[in-house]
């Protein structure tokens, strides 16, 4: 059995996350759409705000409920901000890719089945038909 220190570590972690993935979302598009209606003419020129969730937000999947939790949560939040800040005419939306080849994906990856399982998937995706990839020249030396 974990040591009560190992539980409170992965209790700590957890709310990290949530810290990190929707109340430091939450608190930046407060003060971003704070900033976009007090500007003069914000009728008519508009604003947007654009989270960056994922597919796990809409659908979820197994081994992988915390990160699910997370994009749920940013999910409610996008539509909920988007429904206060329209009247302003400021649209707020999320971008949502499936899987990308990152570190943290890498151990998702190295499941030959969980692999082939995706790929195909990918490929009967229309238009994309590719899992996604890091971009190179983003990578760190």
């Amino acid at each position: 059995p974990a040591s009560k220190g190992a539980l409170l570590n992965i209790r700590y972690y957890y709310y990290y996350l949530v810290k990190l993935n929707t109340i430091a979302a939450f608190n930046l598009a407060q003060l971003c759409s704070i900033k976009m209606i007090k500007t003069k003419n914000r009728k008519k020129i508009g604003g947007s705000i654009v989270n960056m969730s994922s597919q796990m937000g809409h659908v979820g999947g197994p081994v992988r409920s915390v990160y699910n939790m997370n994009k749920f949560g940013l999910e409610g939040l996008t539509k909920g901000m988007a429904i206060d800040l329209a009247k302003y005419n400021i649209r707020v939306n999320t971008v949502c890719p499936t899987f990308v080849v990152t570190p943290m994906t890498k151990n998702f990856l190295k499941d030959k089945k969980f692999k082939k399982d995706l790929d195909k998937a990918a490929s009967e995706a229309k238009p994309i038909q590719y899992v996604g990839r890091k971009c190179p020249q983003l990578e760190e030396s």
